[in-house]
């Protein structure tokens, strides 16, 4: 039986965007919500806090360490 489905490369381009799209959003939402990850170790509660793209504050039971990699030194 033969298909007559037709797959082109528009239909794959628009596949894979959809897919890449509903698979991000997500992840940005959480991330411009600015809110904290939390994550329990052995030795106490890890806090990760998002600043702005690639920059983020954590909190370990030990000190904290303060990434910024995109602003100015």
């Amino acid at each position: 039986m033969k298909s007559k489905l037709k797959v082109d490369r528009g239909t794959i381009l628009t596949g894979v965007a959809a897919l890449g799209t509903v698979t991000f959003l997500p992840y940005a939402a959480r991330a411009a919500s600015k809110r904290r990850n939390s994550f329990p170790t052995v030795s106490g509660e890890m806090e990760v806090y998002p600043v702005s793209h690639a920059s983020f504050v954590m909190k370990t039971p030990s000190g904290g360490v303060y990434n910024d990699p995109v602003g100015n030194p």
